[in-house]
């Protein structure tokens, strides 16, 4: 039985430009803004109190068109 859900991920094609909507726009507070090795940036951003995060995913390439 599912309980909550942890995160979910959202595909973005610009991470600052969705960073700046959530935190800016929303009032989320960001959680975690890593930058993990040249092509990978880990961000996570929430509702201040939720137990739901978002999960900011940069879109690749090869994920074009799917």
């Amino acid at each position: 039985m599912i309980t909550h859900i942890n995160s979910v991920n959202v595909y973005v094609t610009d991470q600052d430009r969705a960073l700046s909507f959530y935190r800016d726009g929303l009032g989320f507070e960001v959680n975690i803004d890593q930058q993990a090795g040249p092509d990978f940036r880990w961000i996570s951003i929430a509702p201040a109190g939720a137990q739901t995060q978002l999960m900011l995913y940069r879109t690749t390439p090869d994920m074009a068109g799917k």
